[in-house]
């Protein structure tokens, strides 16, 4: 269909952190234990999103090289922030909620290099979705 799988994939561990991120904010400590098992299942399903992304950068020119290497540097600090979030929800609540909060802000930046590259640039898509009827 000329549509790229990366996109997809990226929703399971961004909709994973975030959904742990709503438990920290409306789920009180009653919550703490989901939101610690929504943050490591995070940090397992980004695993496809590594690989699906490395697939369709090696197709690109230079110029579309340069800013997934933006993206890819920047979901990594994100990944980071969130592996220790992870780590610090076992003894240091607080902490891991502020690293997971500081997490999605990171993965929303990264995110935006990762939209302009699927939306503007076309990275990863064929788009000659009809043949020519003449």
């Amino acid at each position: 269909m000329g549509h790229t799988i990366h996109p997809v994939v990226v929703i399971a561990p961004l909709g994973l952190w975030g959904s742990a991120t709503v438990l920290d904010v409306v789920g009180g400590p009653d919550a703490a234990s989901a939101a610690r098992r929504l943050t490591l299942a995070g940090l397992l399903a980004i695993t496809p999103a590594v690989i699906t992304g490395l697939v369709e950068w090696t197709s690109t020119g230079p110029r579309d090289s340069r800013v997934g290497v933006v993206h890819a540097a920047v979901n990594t600090v994100a990944a980071v922030l969130f592996a220790g979030s992870y780590w610090a929800r076992g003894s240091r609540r607080p902490l891991g909620i502020g690293l997971g909060l500081a997490g999605n802000a990171v993965a929303g930046i990264g995110g935006y290099f990762g939209g302009h590259l699927a939306a503007a640039r076309h990275v990863g898509s064929r788009h000659a979705a009809f043949a020519d009827s003449s």
